[in-house]
Formats: structure tokens, sequence, C-alpha cells
């Protein structure tokens, strides 16, 4: 029975990391919603070839612009880069609207797989 738990657990986990992941798909230049801190205005997107979501944030001449959009989900973690006074912050995550905050979420289905099949498996 616990050998049958972990595999349900484990397909339930695949099911869900395999569908395309929903971000968040705006802009505060357009809507000042999409800032920091954030108000989820309707800005939920199906990202059909999309693995992750990115959120962005520039600064050019004192004036900050937060992007939100769909990402490859390659790399998790936040990267920096200045250039002639432009600074621009971009977060990756992967999960369901992952990009509402400045770091990455962990799926709940993942993470009590990866307790619960291993607990099953081996006790």
């Amino acid at each position: 029975m616990n050998k049958l738990l972990a595999i349900v657990l484990v397909l339930a986990a695949s099911v869900a990391i395999s569908q395309a992941v929903k971000c968040y798909v705006c802009t505060s230049a357009g809507d000042s919603g999409c800032g920091d801190p954030f108000k989820n205005n309707n800005f939920a997107t199906d990202c059909a070839s999309a693995k992750g979501c990115y959120k962005s944030k520039s600064e050019v001449g004192g004036v900050n612009v937060i992007t939100r959009t769909c990402g490859t989900g390659a790399d998790t973690g936040c990267k920096s880069v200045s250039l002639l006074g432009i600074s621009s912050t971009t977060c990756s995550c992967t999960g369901e609207n992952c990009n509402s905050a400045g770091y990455a979420k962990v799926s709940l289905v993942a993470l009590i797989a990866t307790v619960v099949v291993p607990f099953a498996l081996f006790h």
C-alpha cells in the first residue's frame, strides 16, 4: 500500500510539473499594480511553452520599472547587472505564478513528494 501511495504521489508531481505554467505578465510602466508591492490585478497568463517565470526590476535615472513575464525556467535565482547608469535585477523561478515576489516559490506537490516518497519506500 505504501508503494502504491508513493507511485501515485510521484505521478501527481510529474503531471503538475509537465503542464504549462501560469505567470504574471505585466509591467509597472503600464500598470502601477505590477510594481512592488504587487497587486494582482488579473495579470495571470497561461504560458504555453514556458517552464518558469521572470521578474525584472530595472532602474533608469532614478525611475524603477518592474516587468513580470513568462520564462524558460532553465535557471532559478536572481542575477544583477549595471551598465551605463542602468541597473537591472532579473529573477527566474518555476511554479504557478511564482513571479509575484522577488524569490522563487517551491511547488507544494513537489515538496510533499520529496518528503513522503522516500519515507513510504523505506519504512
